[in-house]
Formats: C-alpha cells, sequence, structure tokens
C-alpha cells in the first residue's frame, strides 16, 4: 500500500531489499509473516517499513524470531516487541558477535540485572568505545572511561 513516491525512495535507498522477486509472492509472504511477527496491521506495518525497510531484508527465522525470543527473556515478550518496532535497528547487530558476547560479559559480573528497554538499548547499540567505558566501574557517573597502563580499557570482569 505504499504510494509512488514512498515505493521510489525506498527503491532508491534499499534497493536489495527487493531481492526476494515481488513477482513470484515472496515479497507478499514476507510481509505478512512480519506482520504477524511484530502483530501490526497494515498500516502500522507501513509505517514501520517507511522508517526501517531493510528490516524486510533481514531473515525473519535467523535473525528477527531469535532477537525477539532473547529481549523478550530479559523484559517481557510484549515490550520486546514494541520496542524492537519503535527501535528496529536493534535487529541490525550480529548476535554472535555483539548481543551475546555483552550478555555473557554481564552474566560474569554476578550482579543482578534488572532489564529495562534503557539497558536493552544499551547493550545492543553502543558503540565498543562506549560500551567498554559503560563497563567500568570506577567513573564519578556510573561505569567510567580511565584507561589502564596499556591504554586500553580496563574492564571489570577478566
Amino acid at each position: 500500500s505504499l504510494t509512488s513516491d514512498e515505493f521510489r525512495e525506498v527503491v532508491a535507498h534499499y534497493p536489495n531489499i527487493f531481492m526476494p522477486s515481488i513477482e513470484d509472492g515472496k515479497m507478499d509472504n514476507k510481509i505478512a509473516h512480519l506482520q504477524q511477527i511484530f502483530e501490526l496491521n497494515s498500516e502500522e506495518f507501513k509505517e514501520f517499513f517507511l522508517s526501517r525497510p531493510e528490516i524486510v531484508a533481514l531473515s525473519a527465522e535467523d535473525n528477527i524470531e531469535p532477537k525477539l525470543e532473547l529481549y523478550g527473556s530479559l523484559i517481557g515478550k510484549e515490550r520486546a516487541r514494541k520496542l524492537v518496532v519503535e527501535s528496529s535497528n536493534l535487529l541490525l547487530p550480529s548476535m554472535e558477535e555483539l548481543i551475546q558476547p555483552r550478555l555473557d560479559e554481564v552474566d560474569k559480573s554476578y550482579e543482578y540485572v534488572k532489564w529495562t528497554e534503557t539497558l536493552l538499548r544499551r547493550l545492543v547499540r553502543r558503540q565498543p568505545k562506549a560500551w567498554c567505558a559503560y563497563m567500568l566501574d570506577d567513573a564519578p557517573r556510573g561505569p567510567g572511561e580511565k584507561l589502564d597502563d596499556s591504554g586500553k580499557y580496563k574492564r571489570r570482569w577478566k
């Protein structure tokens, strides 16, 4: 239900999302599946899609569903679904290379963490240097930025 101008803009900026052929129905199936995953009606999905068209290029089975399951286990399924619709860039980082190692690092702290939307966003979206600073324990305003002698960020855990 995109207008011609909306469709033109999406194709101009994200041509790779149309790799599944529009004509053979794969795109329609993918969109229907994504609508079901996020529990969005057509108009809500249109807004979601226009804000982050590359969501259609992501694999639902390999990317979207595992991350929603993980986020749901941390903050609750419904809150996770709403959070991802608001901040769909939470689906872009690699689970194996970024998200899981950071979760493991938090688990190693032996601190109880009451996950919130804000903490989840920080976990996923912080740049590596900012994440290191966030995980340090010697800052005046929470986690610090003090470097050790090697010039690298000193971490709380080894």
